[in-house]
């Protein structure tokens, strides 16, 4: 997969991209990361720098909700953002995203209606994405108090959001202690936290204030550097290539990916247009809701987990990444232990690196606030995608002890992403410089952790491990070896992308070392062409269309293009054909 860059710095594209997720406020933890990371730095001190100029960040959303950070987190971000523009990205994670809500559903407007509404009150059908079960309401909220003394105010509404919408029980009493932090010599009182979390995602907002509106302005619900896709939660087969308000499947990565965006982006031109009213950005705070958003097809919330352990992608999915030449997802959303979880399905790799559950039940006490941040002292690691469609992941574990390997190309490590046929456990990270490797097996909300050496593992057989259903006669070639026919001396030339036959050469294509097509190249082969009819007749092109020059810095207008619907489905297929090609002549400017 291929597409334009713009990460350049001094002439120099980006040759690898550190890739870091699931922060929730907790500042402290970030900072470990950046003391340990290969591509990060602080220059000076709590200021975020590149060790190198030819290096990239991604940070794979949910910034806030868990720590004494949100604030001072997320600008750091900003900062480190303003001042090296695409070389830094940001992607929408669920508690990202929900923080639109906020403006309306604290709105003082028409002398606290909503506060003080009774409807409001009482009303459960509004938690739609909310199981009925555990839906709580506002009222219901208050008469749980034991003592009888909770009152209906814009404090005890706010902690009830938090809590039993959007997972975020604590985050109140935290975001008071940071606000003492930010502001040492003023007496904060609960209704400055109340303004704060008000203001936060407000458009109208002070600059210094409404800091979670600029992240979203500055993030992305997907992206791709070089072979490599980034969303917050995950691919699957009812995600891939949709996007909300349209029924079109985008089978081209690239295209799909930038639509998103910008359907991401002109939702929150909506909101931004009237921010305290419930149905401003509807669309866009559904599909961060919960995995039913978008009606299933969500990448904030997709996750590779069946009851709790690993699962393979489906054939769909690994169709989908070889047609692009997509070697790996990167995602994070789904805690999984204190390293990142690897999945390995033929040639496609999936690496989610949410580790906020890597000490479960560890304490955090900052000043005179005592909280349970699941994260304890030691666990950190880094991913680290590399342009060539490797990766490599190195960090700590709970445990104290080191983890490093490379996942992928002639060096990658042959057994971490494999799960095991005797138990359905997972090898999931190999013991820095030790011939050791860890197992992991996920059972609903229980999982077991164990080891396994190299020495063990090199006994087993292919029947030792899970052989995945691999959709080989479907998928376009990752390589192809092309045989002369005239020349025989020649040695076959092995090609990734342009094998340049010639009339009567013998094409073999392979995907991941397994031949799947022969067939002999024939140069009289028509090239196909797109007819484009609507019941025998013709739709006409728009002269910008026809008259386009299909160059790259115009290529938000094509997008736009795209997104009109009444020139009707076969105008828009033309279009994304036209955007292929596109990508397809600028494919030697790569992310």
């Amino acid at each position: 997969m291929t597409e334009p860059s713009r990460v350049r710095t001094n002439n120099v594209v980006a040759k690898k991209c550190a890739f870091f997720t699931d922060v929730e406020g907790n500042l402290d933890y970030f900072k470990r990361y950046v003391q340990m990371s290969r591509v990060l730095k602080f220059d000076p001190p709590d200021v975020l720098d590149f060790q190198d100029n030819d290096t990239m960040f991604v940070y794979g959303g949910d910034s806030q909700d868990k720590g004494v950070g949100d604030i001072r987190f997320v600008r750091m971000l900003l900062d480190f953002k303003k001042k090296y523009g695409e070389r830094v990205q940001f992607i929408i994670g669920n508690r990202d995203g929900n923080k639109i809500r906020l403006c309306s559903e604290l709105n003082t407007d028409n002398n606290n209606a909503r506060l003080l509404d009774t409807n409001v009150m009482n009303d459960r059908e509004w938690q739609y994405w909310i199981e009925e079960s555990k839906r709580v309401t506002p009222q219901e909220f208050l008469n749980k108090d034991p003592n009888n003394i909770l009152e209906n105010t814009w404090t005890n509404r706010l902690k009830w959001l938090l809590k039993e919408t959007m997972g975020a029980e604590g985050a109140f009493e935290r975001r008071k202690e940071e606000l003492k932090i930010l502001h040492p010599n003023k007496d904060i009182q609960d209704e400055d936290v109340v303004q704060s979390y008000r203001e936060e995602c407000d458009p109208n907002a002070d600059e210094d204030k409404n800091f979670m509106w600029q992240y979203l302005r500055n993030a992305k619900m997907a992206y791709a550097f070089a072979s490599t896709i980034f969303v917050h939660g995950g691919l699957n087969s009812q995600n891939i290539g949709t996007v909300p308000g349209t029924t079109i499947i985008d089978t081209h990565a690239l295209i799909w990916i930038h639509q998103l965006n910008y359907w991401t982006q002109k939702q929150l031109d909506e909101f931004q247009k009237n921010p305290k009213s419930l149905d401003s950005g509807k669309l866009l705070k559904d599909y961060g809701s919960s995995e039913n958003g978008n009606k299933g097809c969500t990448v904030q919330y997709a996750h590779y987990l069946e009851k709790g352990n690993s699962k393979h992608i489906s054939q769909k999915v690994q169709t989908f990444m070889a047609r692009n030449k997509i070697s790996g997802v990167l995602s994070g959303h789904q805690p999984h232990g204190d390293c990142p979880n690897v999945i390995i399905t033929g040639c496609s790799t999936i690496i989610t690196a949410d580790t906020s559950y890597s000490h479960y039940g560890a304490k955090t006490t900052i000043n005179n606030l005592t909280y349970v941040d699941n994260r304890g002292q030691n666990s950190v690691c880094e991913v680290i995608a590399n342009r060539d469609g490797t990766y490599f992941v190195h960090g700590t574990l709970a445990n104290g002890k080191p983890i490093e390997y490379t996942l992928g190309g002639p060096n990658g490590d042959p057994y971490v992403g494999r799960q095991l046929t005797k138990d359905n456990s997972w090898i999931k990270a190999k013991i820095k410089d030790q011939e050791e490797y860890v197992t992991f097996l996920g059972q609903g909300f229980n999982f077991t952790v164990s080891t396994i050496t190299t020495e063990e593992l090199r006994k087993y057989s292919d029947t030792d491990f899970v052989q995945p259903d691999v959709p080989y006669r479907d998928l376009q070639a990752l390589y192809r070896i092309v045989t002369p026919k005239l020349d025989t001396k020649d040695e076959p030339r092995v090609d990734i992308d342009n094998a340049n036959p010639t009339n009567g050469d013998t094409i073999e294509e392979y995907w991941c070392d397994k031949k799947f097509r022969t067939h002999t190249f024939n140069a009289k082969t028509k090239q196909k062409e797109i007819t484009m009819t609507n019941e025998q007749t013709p739709i006409p092109i728009p002269k910008e269309v026809k008259d386009a020059k299909w160059e790259y810095n115009k290529v938000d207008d094509y997008f736009k293009w795209v997104q009109v619907g009444d020139w009707g489905i076969y105008l828009q297929e033309y279009l994304q054909m036209k955007l292929v090609e596109l990508f397809e002549k600028l494919k030697h400017l790569t992310y």
